[in-house]
């Protein structure tokens, strides 16, 4: 179990030399491949594999069209969720070596919001026309369990976006309602945590089965499911502002951050 940031002590969280990129681009989305490298998606629906050390574009790709969201699989393997009217599938694509290469493509019926995995399956949050939720997927595309509504049939999410696995295979979805939702590995819904303190939160990643990373426009905070906690550890004044997108190494425990009027740096963070 990684224990980073069990202090909650924003003096121990130092911005450190910044990545710059060989290349300009608007980041979207990012996440981290290895200990080597980055996987960055463009506004403008290019894939890119960055060198962590130089910045160096390694390769790239272009994706038919901008994913709402992208995560690791299996090892050294992503996956995209794409929307474009009828069209909504999930693009699979390999990372071999310093190479990215699509690997396949499956179709869904729903348009997906945010996609994770855990456990060899997708858990995306989908809109099926009446009813926001959260499904869990077979690698071929097969609905295995969807949840939207409880008992009495009252809907559970308002709009629910991206979300994240941890290892317990607890599933974590921020709502737009300000909340973030844990479900248990048979999305049985566990507790709603209010969150009204961030403002229109961007993205979530678990670091481990009770700490939580949020960004929101100008913040970094860590949630703790256990006690409802939510601690802003960084902001205006280690320059988290407009953000866009984020991405964590549980092996280094370095938070990699990108601005959106940034078009050359990721800001890189770690606990010192």
């Amino acid at each position: 179990m990684y224990l980073w940031l069990t202090d909650l002590s924003t003096s121990s969280i130092k911005r450190t030399i910044d990545l710059q990129l060989d290349q300009q681009f608007r980041i979207k989305h990012m996440v981290v491949v290895s200990v080597t490298q980055l996987l960055l998606c463009t506004n403008d629906a290019l894939l890119k594999l960055v060198d962590r050390s130089t910045g160096t574009v390694l390769s790239e790709m272009r994706l038919q069209y901008v994913p709402e969201h992208i995560c690791l699989t299996y090892a050294f393997c992503a996956a995209a969720a794409l929307n474009r009217g009828y069209n909504k599938k999930i693009q699979f694509i390999d990372v071999d070596g310093h190479t990215l290469k699509g690997r396949k493509n499956i179709d869904v019926k729903y348009a997906i919001q945010g996609i994770a995995w855990t456990a060899n399956k997708n858990i995306v949050t989908s809109f099926d026309g009446f009813r926001a939720g959260i499904e869990m997927m077979s690698t071929a595309g097969t609905v295995i369990h969807r949840i939207d509504n409880n008992i009495a049939g009252q809907k559970l999410f308002d709009s629910p976006r991206n979300l994240s696995t941890s290892s317990d295979g607890s599933v974590f979805v921020f709502d737009s309602r300000m909340d973030v939702i844990k479900l248990d590995s048979c999305l049985n819904l566990i507790k709603r945590i209010n969150i009204r303190s961030l403002y229109n939160l961007l993205d979530i990643v678990s670091i481990n089965n009770d700490q939580l990373l949020v960004i929101d426009w100008n913040n970094i905070a860590l949630i703790r499911p256990s006690t409802s906690a939510v601690s802003v550890l960084l902001g205006k004044k280690e320059g988290i502002e407009e953000l866009g997108s984020f991405a964590f190494c549980k092996t280094t425990k370095e938070v990699f951050v990108a601005r959106q009027d940034e078009t050359d740096i990721v800001m890189v963070f770690k606990q010192i």
